[in-house]
């Protein structure tokens, strides 16, 4: 009866943790492509490691002509993606950047580069 018990707890405590692994982190909510809610930047969010990332940003403005891509590195601490220019949150499934900007999922997918410019430049 003793190993009945034994072997009970060892099949129920192996399927927590299971179910406890198969969560999504705070980490996979940010990866993806997001763009601002003034249209004119883009992130590209791509997972490197356990805690780190490449954001990648485009910025298009359609009426002036211009366009500017820049590629970080960023680091995941206690929830915030902090990267050399400041921070990024999850917030009610969005991000929002440490000066303000708000940022809406537009894929699960990281886009390379000329994704990115064909996504701006059908808007």
């Amino acid at each position: 009866m003793k190993k009945l018990s034994i072997l009970l707890a060892i099949v129920i405590l192996s399927i927590t943790a299971l179910i406890a692994g198969c969560g999504s982190s705070v980490a996979d909510e940010f990866v993806g492509t997001w763009t601002s809610d003034n249209g004119y930047t883009y992130l590209s969010i791509e997972r490197k490691g356990n805690h780190t990332f490449i954001v990648n940003r485009y910025f298009y403005d359609k009426k002036n002509k211009t366009d500017l891509f820049k590629s970080n590195t960023g680091e995941l601490k206690e929830e915030v993606l902090e990267v050399d220019y400041g921070f990024y949150k999850i917030k009610e499934g969005k991000i929002v950047e440490s000066d303000g900007n708000i940022y809406n999922k537009v894929k699960d997918k990281v886009l390379s580069k000329e994704e990115l410019q064909e996504l701006a430049k059908s808007k």
